[in-house]
């Protein structure tokens, strides 16, 4: 998506935290461009819930990115 002269995708990790994932909030579209910092699982179930994030792979995206952002190294010690 463009908003004036710059390119968003629909979900990405933050530049200088990329354990906050970005989204494009969907319930203000197409009036309102607003973006929402999902920083907990918590936050990222709301967005699923309250439909910030909408349609079944942008809800999958944020699942993945999520748990991938906040992955540890003990995490892929143990796969």
């Amino acid at each position: 998506m463009r908003i004036g002269d710059k390119h968003y995708r629909s979900i990405w990790l933050k530049e200088a935290d990329p354990r906050v994932v970005s989204v494009i909030d969907q319930r203000k579209l197409p009036f309102v461009f607003e973006i929402a910092e999902l920083r907990t699982a918590g936050e990222a179930f709301r967005a699923i819930k309250d439909m910030i994030v909408r349609g079944a792979p942008l809800i999958g995206a944020v699942s993945y990115t999520h748990l991938r952002a906040h992955e540890t190294v003990l995490d892929l010690v143990c796969r």
